[in-house]
């Protein structure tokens, strides 16, 4: 497989990138999460149980 063929050093900068790119993806995923949930409590408090936000 690839992995073995790989060097030390390009591994390790290869770990790192992919550690960067999935804190990045990590971060943005709890961003949009934290909004949809944000939104959805103003939309519960805004509609109370009418359920339009359906």
């Amino acid at each position: 497989m690839l992995w073995i063929q790989i060097r030390d050093e390009s591994h390790v900068q290869f770990f790192n990138e992919i550690t960067r790119i999935a804190a990045g993806a990590m971060e943005v995923v709890q961003c949009s999460l934290q909004m949809a949930y944000y939104f959805c409590q103003q939309g519960q408090n805004h509609m109370g149980r009418s359920g339009a936000m359906n």
